[in-house]
């Protein structure tokens, strides 16, 4: 049998649920996990999944490493070290997007370029016939 908590009453994941809830003396994992995801919909980046917030924290310590987000099991996810994690996060994948869409657009000019040459030769060819 499982020991998960089932509950019988709807649950509300609505952001506007997670931005009012309270602020919690214990933060486990899955809870930091909401937080995280309702940051990164407000800035516009994928959502992670649970699984991830437990590898960073508790999965790391029970393997006797350290965890990428301070935790403990007395008092769970450290909310200054998630927030120092979650701004490293959005700028990494920030900046990615910003090298990704530099990128497209070097590709796209050179693409043009090549275009421009390859008619400027195709106008030859029929010049010289």
């Amino acid at each position: 049998m499982s020991n998960r908590n089932l509950s019988t009453q709807p649950v509300d994941t609505s952001t506007e649920a997670e931005a009012a809830t309270p602020e919690l003396p214990y933060l486990n994992p899955h809870q930091a996990h909401h937080l995280v995801n309702a940051y990164l919909r407000g800035v516009g980046i994928k959502e992670i999944r649970p699984q991830m917030m437990y590898n960073y924290t508790s999965t790391k310590v029970n393997k006797g490493e350290k965890p990428l987000i301070k935790w403990s099991l007395e008092t769970g996810v450290d909310r200054e070290d998630l927030e120092r994690w979650v701004k490293k996060y959005v700028a990494k994948k920030q900046a990615l997007a910003a090298a990704a869409t530099a990128e497209a657009e070097i590709e796209a000019e050179l693409a043009d370029e090549e275009l421009a040459s390859e008619v400027a030769e195709l106008a030859e060819v029929t010049e010289s016939e």
